[in-house]
């Protein structure tokens, strides 16, 4: 992307923002954990330490300089991110991690979409006169696919109400949304890897969602201010001279952070 010289200044742009906020959240996360007495344990330090160790041994003399980094400058860098993640999992213990088959439940089906109602009239025709659904939909669907699989909350209302409904190889009728008209062909019901692969998700959002209810009334007491002139002096070095991007790699030999 560098290489191709297209928006560069405002890529680089993006790339900072991101670092900036990441920085930012995962600072004020250490904030937290000191006003929740969550510190890291000897046995997590050592370990941060080795991989302190091994990141800085794996730069180059330009990634150094360029960085302007110690061993001991990556070792709290660890130890910022590994508190960070103390903290979330300390946030987010308790959280009911029980989902049901129905919340979780992922279906598999073929779409017709389309936004205006005479073709939908016409959509609706065809079908009742017993034209195969694939086909129809090739002629008429406006959505990116016709194949799709979607759980609770992915589809408007309406479409989901009747689409979990129906029986494997049932048609609904047209659906109408505030966007367009939908028409839904059952594949499979109930899809047992996808759901069991939903519940996951269900309880990764639940997690976040009761962090962020903490976090987000703990920052909203804060105050911060950002130089400015040194952020913006901050140039990205893109010339291939720095390749590192073990950073993570590297800490999670010796520290699992939560995601």
């Amino acid at each position: 992307m560098w290489e191709q010289q297209y928006q560069t200044d405002d890529l680089e742009q993006y790339v900072k923002d991101v670092t900036l906020s990441e920085m930012t959240r995962v600072i004020c996360m250490d904030q937290l954990a000191e006003q929740k007495e969550i510190t890291l344990s000897k046995e997590e330090k050592t370990n941060l330490k080795l991989a302190a160790k091994e990141y800085y041994e794996s730069l180059n003399e330009e990634e150094k300089s360029y960085m302007d980094v110690s061993e001991a400058t990556i070792e709290k860098l660890y130890e910022n991110y590994a508190l960070a993640s103390k903290v979330y999992t300390s946030l987010t213990t308790g959280v009911n991690e029980e989902v049901s088959d129905d919340e979780a439940r992922v279906m598999e089906a073929q779409q017709i979409y389309v936004k205006d109602q005479n073709r939908a009239g016409e959509v609706a025709s065809r079908l009742a006169n017993g034209e195969d659904f694939r086909t129809v939909a090739a002629d008429y669907n406006e959505a990116a696919q016709i194949d799709i699989t979607f759980g609770r909350d992915e589809m408007p209302k309406e479409v989901e109400d009747i689409a979990f409904n129906l029986n494997d190889d049932e048609i609904s009728g047209s659906i109408a949304t505030e966007d367009g008209y939908y028409f839904i062909k059952c594949i499979n019901k109930f899809n047992q890897e996808l759901t069991d692969a939903n519940k996951d998700k269900i309880v990764k959002k639940r997690e976040k969602e009761a962090f962020n209810d903490e976090y987000d009334a703990f920052v909203a007491d804060l105050s911060s201010s950002l130089n400015e002139k040194v952020w913006d002096e901050l140039e990205l070095k893109t010339d291939g001279t720095i390749t590192t991007n073990s950073f993570f790699e590297v800490l999670d030999k010796y520290y699992q952070l939560e995601e």
